[in-house]
């Protein structure tokens, strides 16, 4: 029984401190629940940042090497992401010329070397977001509806079509929706 009056007594105090931000009593359950509701919003925002793993033009400042505000933002959760796993980062080049783009590129190396991560892992390129995407003949063949025998399609016209509607290459799927 004393056991279970500790066990208790343990219990209610890390729920009394773990009611407390910044060293200020919860106010009540919707404070909570908005803090929760939050946490669970930045890692969704994280977790999107590293599967798209991609500066953008917008992420500097207009015409300049250094990042905005959201650009320090998504690169110091890509750091994070960085020092434990090796990966590619796209830094897209846009409109900058070649010079402002080497320079953009230097000054993302030098704030992840400073934030810890090891840059031999990391290859930057300016590559689609997300991985390396589709290749313009696969696109090419996928629009035209037509397979291609090096690149195999996601979908051809009678894989397309459900329910006796039409496939990418405007075929029949030869499925019969039961109407006559």
């Amino acid at each position: 029984m004393r056991t279970t009056g500790l066990a208790g007594s343990i219990i209610c105090t890390a729920l009394f401190l773990g009611c407390e931000w910044s060293g200020k009593p919860m106010a009540d359950e919707s404070e909570l629940n908005a803090r929760i509701v939050e946490s669970i919003r930045d890692t969704g925002i994280n977790n999107a940042i590293i599967t798209q793993h991609t500066l953008f033009p917008y992420h500097f400042i207009l015409n300049g090497r250094e990042l905005n505000e959201l650009g320090n933002r998504d690169l110091d959760v890509l750091a994070v992401h960085y020092r434990n796993h090796p990966g590619e980062l796209s830094v897209r080049r846009g409109s900058a010329t070649a010079e402002l783009y080497r320079s953009r590129l230097g000054l993302v190396r030098d704030a992840l070397v400073k934030a810890g991560v090891d840059v031999d892992r990391i290859t930057m390129a300016d590559a689609m977001p997300g991985g390396r995407g589709m290749s313009s003949e696969q696109v090419i063949h996928i629009t035209e509806g037509r397979n291609s025998p090096t690149v195999p399609l996601y979908y051809t016209g009678q894989q397309g079509a459900a329910r006796g509607g039409m496939g990418q290459s405007g075929q029949s799927s030869g499925i019969s929706s039961g109407k006559p």
